[in-house]
């Protein structure tokens, strides 16, 4: 699609909802309208689910064929939270950690659910400039680029953009096996085609993901694990931010009828963190 000007095509959101739609039964991707329009994924999100109280099923599918190219060809990945690489907190030994991890049971996915870098935060908690914080995780990137990661912008992430004008996904484009999935809210999913959500909480008016359902909810910014009978999961941090008493990640897998949560926490005197708890969560199908 060639490149338009939304506020010269329209004079409403509900005038460009009707014309995205359009679009959509034409065979444009909600990425096409992103790309002609100059505008996020979240805000083409937000207006093509604003005005029916039950999506359309042209703009469902639109949805979902969009969220559905964050697939892990694998029934396995390791899931990551709150780095925040260049903060006063940090702690980069982890990375190799996890690393290792991955390489010794064949794990070849992570999953990063928000806070790669401190970004703009009160003074005392940031240890480097965000020129400084990209430099410093891409060099850590760059010696493991083995590995696929996936990454969720975090409020920390976002704050880039925000009051230092820089966005991190652009700076990070040339990493090779390293895939930006949205803005505090997304779907990935596993080869079994059984949607994961992947969140962190962001104030933000372009965060609009429109609800698939699901059976497991994996979150960032609480820098603590909590498993919930709901399905939804607080992820450990892997930095020292505050809350964080116990640093540790957690191995995900599915086999078809559960996804199997294995938490790993505390580091002991070797540098490798201790299997501390598992999970099975039963899938419910749904019609998706």
């Amino acid at each position: 699609m060639e490149k338009r000007d939304f506020n010269k095509d329209f004079h409403t959101y509900k005038d460009a909802y009707e014309k995205f739609k359009e679009y959509l039964l034409e065979g444009k991707s909600i990425a096409d309208l992103a790309y002609c329009y100059g505008l996020p994924i979240e805000r083409i999100n937000n207006i093509l689910v604003r005005f029916d109280e039950v999506i359309d099923p042209i703009v469902y599918k639109a949805i979902k064929d969009h969220y559905s190219q964050f697939t892990i060809n694998d029934n396995k990945a390791v899931v990551i939270s709150d780095t925040h690489v260049g903060s006063n907190y940090e702690f980069l030994q982890l990375f190799d950690t996890v690393f290792n991890y991955c390489a010794k049971y064949g794990i070849h996915n992570i999953i990063h659910a928000g806070d790669l870098v401190e970004g703009y935060s009160y003074e005392p908690n940031r240890k480097d400039d965000a020129k400084n914080q990209i430099i410093k995780f891409r060099s850590i990137f760059e010696k493991n680029n083995s590995f696929q990661m996936y990454y969720l912008y975090g409020n920390h992430d976002y704050n880039l953009s925000l009051y230092n004008n820089i966005d991190l996904k652009e700076e990070l484009r040339d990493l090779k096996n390293l895939i930006y999935i949205g803005k505090g809210n997304s779907y990935i999913q596993l080869n079994d085609n059984d949607p994961i959500n992947i969140a962190h909480t962001l104030s933000s008016d372009e965060t609009c993901v429109p609800k698939i359902e699901t059976n497991l909810r994996l979150e960032g910014h609480h820098h603590l694990y909590e498993f919930y009978d709901n399905g939804i999961v607080q992820l450990p941090a892997l930095s020292y931010m505050s809350g964080a008493t116990n640093l540790g990640f957690v191995k995900l897998e599915t086999n078809g009828n559960e996804f199997i949560l294995d938490v790993f926490k505390g580091l002991n005197k070797n540098n490798v963190l201790e299997h501390y708890d598992q999970k099975i969560l039963k899938k419910r199908f749904y019609n998706i």
